[in-house]
């Protein structure tokens, strides 16, 4: 997990080629507070001056969000028994079920 690429994962413009990492880098971008910020800049089209929406959305050029990038799936290797024990799917009756869920398994439900 950790030889992931960032750069190569961005550069991927076929559908269903590298989908799976390419979900992985929108939940990076959420986790960092990021993924808002990223569906509005692909939305009004605008790079702030940098060469991809996903280093415009994280305010800085690739090269300083690799490192981010590898603590990141450093952090998911180091939990890989803890995201094993999340089922597959779930489906709840309601919200008040869904936020016991989450707790159950330390799953944070915030909000930006």
């Amino acid at each position: 997990m950790a030889r992931l690429d960032l750069p190569e994962i961005l550069a991927t413009t076929r559908a269903k080629e590298k989908e799976s990492e390419q979900r992985l880098v929108s939940i990076f971008l959420w986790e960092q507070g990021k993924f808002k910020q990223f569906l509005d800049l692909v939305k009004r089209r605008e790079k702030n001056g940098y060469d991809s929406y996903f280093e415009a959305a994280m305010e800085m050029p690739i090269g300083r969000v690799i490192p981010l990038w590898q603590d990141y799936l450093a952090g998911i290797a180091a939990r890989r028994s803890e995201i094993l024990r999340l089922p597959l799917s779930a489906t709840l009756p309601n919200e008040n079920a869904f936020h016991k869920f989450a707790a159950s398994y330390g799953i944070s439900v915030s909000v930006e």
